[in-house]
């Protein structure tokens, strides 16, 4: 996902601190109305108001059809298409830390801090 070409924001986010995880798992497909990884942006304060500090996307790899629970992912590190692919989850991990949150994947999106 790094790609010099892409807006990327945040580069003074430090991270948040292991021990202050508090992870929501969050089903793309249903949690924003459009189910879409940017969707997810406007719902992010609300998540932040609730004491999350970190979101679990939940499925985000390739799969066939525009729903599913992703257990059947068919490229593990491509983003879905129907989520609006690479370029939305891109938006979303921009999103992250001006709302105050980390991410993860399962694979390397804004890892936690491990020295707090």
């Amino acid at each position: 996902m790094i790609e010099a070409e892409f807006p990327w924001c945040g580069s003074d986010w430090t991270g948040i601190f292991l021990k202050a995880y508090i992870i929501y798992e969050l089903h793309v497909g249903t949690v924003p109305a459009d189910g879409t990884f940017e969707a997810i942006i406007p719902h992010l304060p609300d998540l932040a108001d609730l004491g999350i500090t970190a979101i679990g996307l939940i499925p985000i790899a390739q799969f066939l059809g525009e729903r599913n629970w992703g257990y059947d992912g068919v490229d593990l590190y491509a983003a879905q298409n129907s989520y609006a692919g690479p370029q939305g989850l891109k938006g979303l991990v921009n999103g992250l830390p001006s709302a105050g949150h980390s991410g993860n994947t399962g694979r390397g999106v804004q890892p936690p801090r491990a020295d707090g």
